[in-house]
């Protein structure tokens, strides 16, 4: 994409969900030990792909440029229309 390697840029958030993913998953089975409701049924994570949050933010800037568009052309038209 722009030459950065992405797989090192996301490495520290992987080993965020996997360690959260460890602490969530001991959390439920201690509850279940002591035999108290455990309200986590069961835990996944994932960290999403770079072509995935690059085209989101892509998305994104669109919606943003066409509302910012609306806007001007609505605030155009209600000005024409209060003189």
């Amino acid at each position: 994409m722009d030459g950065r390697d992405w797989g090192k840029f996301l490495l520290p958030y992987q080993q965020a969900v996997e360690e959260l993913k460890v602490k969530l998953k001991s959390l439920r089975s201690e509850l279940k030990a002591r035999d108290e409701y455990a309200p986590i049924e069961f835990v996944t994570g994932r960290v999403k792909r770079i072509s995935s949050i690059l085209e989101k933010a892509r998305k994104m800037a669109v919606r943003s440029t066409s509302w910012k568009r609306a806007s001007r052309i609505s605030r155009a038209f209600g000005s024409c229309a209060s003189s």
